[in-house]
């Protein structure tokens, strides 16, 4: 029984590691509890498809701008945070 308790996690706790995977990595149990979790809940599992794609299309825009682009990229965001 502690097993289950080990390898089952909350789909909040599911969505946490989706973005921990893709800003720092996970350890090889997060991974397993992880892929646990995806296997048996269809909306995380499309969660952490749909983030995949949105790192992509991030990664392949930051490719094709230039640095001036992304200083001016980073001056607007900070105003808008503010």
């Amino acid at each position: 029984m502690k097993i289950l308790n080990v390898l089952f996690i909350s789909c909040r706790r599911a969505s946490q590691l989706v973005h921990q995977k893709h800003n720092t990595g996970l350890s090889k149990k997060d991974r397993i509890r992880l892929t646990v979790h995806t296997k048996m809940c269809a909306a995380c599992k499309s969660f952490e498809k749909q983030t995949e794609q949105i790192e992509e299309a991030i990664k392949k825009s930051l490719d094709q701008t230039t640095v001036s682009d992304l200083t001016e990229f980073k001056v607007e965001t900070i105003n808008k945070l503010n």
